[in-house]
């Protein structure tokens, strides 16, 4: 068995995707399946994985079939995965998303507006 038990890992998990991401749910898998475009597929199924184990470890006859190098594996890479993350550059990134688009909508009707202007014989 591993020193750290598996509620404990998905709670850690489900803390650093609630702090890195702002994702919250009610269990992991719910905050797995709202992070779709944020999270690689591979992050996403392990994180899948740790919520279903947990149920799996509530049962004491089912404790067995829990496979505790691959869960310790998913941890791992869940736990690297979202550390990586740095929420300020997230934000950033977004902001400069968003003024990206607007730009290119301002030129885009800007365009518009010579060319009108221009075919009506005002320019």
């Amino acid at each position: 068995m591993t020193s750290i038990p598996v509620a404990d890992m998905v709670d850690e998990v489900s803390a650093l995707m609630r702090e890195k991401l702002s994702i919250r749910g009610r269990s992991l898998a719910a905050q797995a399946g709202k992070a779709r475009r944020i999270l690689p597929k591979s992050v996403r199924a392990d994180a899948v994985y740790l919520s279903k184990t947990v149920l799996i470890a509530e049962n004491p006859k089912l404790l067995r079939m829990i496979d505790q190098t691959r869960v310790e594996a998913a941890y791992r890479n869940c736990v690297r995965s979202l550390t990586a993350i740095d929420p300020k550059i997230r934000r950033k990134e977004m902001w400069l998303s968003i003024m990206n688009r607007l730009a290119l909508v301002i030129v885009a009707v800007f365009v518009l507006v010579v060319s009108t202007l221009v075919w009506r014989g005002y320019l």
